[in-house]
């Protein structure tokens, strides 16, 4: 992770495991499961953090909150900076 400080914000760079809208929810739950067990192997772990990646693995729902409430702390970084669409 990385993080650049802004006045009244925090900036943090993070990465998750994406699929397909609707993809099975058996096939969420196995890449889940097989993405949780190469996080364990040392050399996973070794190749991330050389990188300066911290691994924490969660579940589907918990990724889904986290992006939510990154989109939500983005969206208000971007107003106060007044930030518009184009």
């Amino acid at each position: 992770m990385a993080e650049v400080g802004l006045p009244q914000y925090s900036v943090v760079s993070w990465a998750g495991l994406y699929g397909p809208a609707k993809l099975p929810r058996e096939i969420v739950v196995r890449l889940n499961r097989e993405f949780h067990d190469a996080m364990k192997r040392p050399d996973v772990v070794a190749a991330m953090e050389k990188q300066a990646f911290h691994l924490s693995p969660s579940s589907p729902e918990d990724l889904a909150a986290f992006t939510r409430a990154q989109i939500d702390a983005y969206r208000a970084i971007l107003r106060a900076a007044g930030v518009q669409p184009e």
